[in-house]
């Protein structure tokens, strides 16, 4: 997907950088990643890891509820593994416990 920074390229669905004096791409970080991180095994894997980190961060599911602004079942779902968060809440965690977050849900999968 192309960018407007005008020293990005798109190549095979990957984004690499021009270096402006050189001329030559540069691997982005994302890039990088590519090679050892697996999006598909991540998303099998996001349910639990979501669950472990409110387990750490939160009593119960009803402060989960709260904290997050959603219903209890929402909350005891995301408890059990069952269902993923929308985009919006993990925001949130990351944004309110970074560290938490960060340790469980930063592993690669």
């Amino acid at each position: 997907m192309p960018t407007s920074c005008p020293f990005s390229v798109v190549s095979n669905g990957h984004h690499s950088r021009i270096d402006p004096k050189t001329k030559d791409p540069q691997m982005s970080h994302t890039n990088l990643l590519a090679k050892s991180f697996s999006p598909h095994r991540y998303r099998a894997v996001f349910p639990d890891r979501w669950s472990q980190f409110l387990r750490r961060s939160y009593r119960n599911p009803e402060e989960v509820a709260f904290n997050f602004d959603v219903r209890f079942q929402t909350a005891q779902n995301w408890w059990n593994g069952t269902n993923r968060p929308t985009g919006d809440k993990v925001a949130m965690a990351a944004i309110s416990r970074p560290v938490e977050f960060a340790q469980i849900m930063g592993q690669a999968a």
